[in-house]
C-alpha cells in the first residue's frame, strides 16, 4: 500500500482530492434538496 503511494505521481493525489470533494458536494446538494422538499 505505502509502496504504491510512494510511486504514485503528484497529480494522482490531486485527482483523488477532486473526486472526494465532488462526492461530498454531491451528497450535500442531495441532502439539501431532500430537506427543502423542492
Amino acid at each position: 500500500m505505502w509502496e504504491f503511494i510512494n510511486d504514485a505521481p503528484w497529480w494522482f493525489f490531486v485527482v483523488m482530492i477532486l473526486i472526494l470533494a465532488g462526492l461530498i458536494v454531491l451528497l450535500f446538494i442531495i441532502r439539501k434538496k431532500q430537506a427543502g422538499g423542492d
